[in-house]
């Protein structure tokens, strides 16, 4: 496993499962800019989205990409436990979704299967109501439900 740190997400080995665990970037953002957590409104309600998102979202993407081609893991699950209400509505911007698409795709490259979990029912509203089902259909309550799920 990659000995990388990364500022929006964390990594842990659990038997031959990656678990990529999304941090919430309020810390981040709050130590950068407060116009960053306003970004989801922002951007709901039609205007720009301030540089440091657009920057925090492309890091992310770049992280996740990094971390899978220098891994390769061939199971992964991608935990949404750690964000907030405004983490959520970043998380299924089209911003993310395309790093998200990105990641699964260059993935699926080297035979990658994917689970998502950690969703709260505020998340999993903004999951349900975005186009996420079709690309990540296989979704579980925890973190061990989807580990667990890859051995059946």
């Amino acid at each position: 496993m990659s000995a990388a740190a990364f500022d929006f997400f964390e990594v842990t080995l659990i038997r031959d499962v990656t678990v990529i665990k999304l941090l919430d970037a309020a810390e981040y953002c709050r130590d950068h800019s407060k116009d960053v957590e306003l970004a989801p409104l922002i951007y709901r309600m039609g205007g720009p989205l301030p540089p440091q998102t657009l920057e925090i979202w492309e890091r992310l993407r770049n992280d996740l990409l990094l971390l899978l081609e220098t891994d390769k893991p061939q199971k992964v699950v991608l935990d949404f436990a750690g964000l907030d209400r405004i983490g959520y509505q970043a998380m299924f911007s089209s911003a993310i979704n395309s790093a998200c698409v990105a990641a699964k795709s260059r993935s699926e490259a080297f035979g990658c299967q994917w689970r998502l979990c950690g969703f709260t029912e505020h998340a999993r509203a903004f999951y349900e109501s975005s186009w996420f089902p079709k690309m990540f259909p296989d979704v579980h309550d925890s973190q061990a439900d989807a580990v667990a799920a890859f051995a059946k």
